[in-house]
């Protein structure tokens, strides 16, 4: 991947990657310096079409409603963007901070791959 990209060795195809994050991450702390519920999230950040700014929109919406689940998740579903990923991210950024327990029952019981996906969320609630 590294030479198709153009990038002349590994590491640095590695950190261009993470200088794209970096930047993603600068437009959230940017956002949320006047933080506004009223403004569409991928117009605050970006609209999410590629992964870092997927991944800073998530988080934007994540913080713009104080961690709430989901109030992040309405967030990223109601912005113009690549909405799914958005809320998708931002779902799992609230269920990072709350734990399995903090989802609506109604909400879990109808998951794909429940038993997997608690399996794994036991291991840290």
């Amino acid at each position: 991947m590294w030479r198709k990209a153009g990038a002349p060795d590994p590491p640095s195809y590695i950190a261009f990657g993470w200088d794209e994050c970096l930047r993603a991450l600068d437009k959230v702390a940017e956002a949320l310096r006047e933080p506004d519920m009223g403004r569409d999230p991928s117009a605050a950040v970006g609209p999410g079409w590629v992964a870092e700014e997927a991944l800073a929109t998530a988080l934007y919406c994540f913080l713009v409603v104080g961690g709430d689940a989901r109030g992040s998740i309405m967030r990223g579903a109601h912005s113009s963007g690549d909405s799914d990923a958005i809320a998708a991210l931002a779902g799992a950024f609230a269920g990072a901070k709350h734990g399995s327990h903090y989802w609506l029952h109604e909400w879990t019981e109808v998951l794909e791959y429940q038993d997997r996906i608690r399996a794994l969320s036991q291991l840290w609630d």
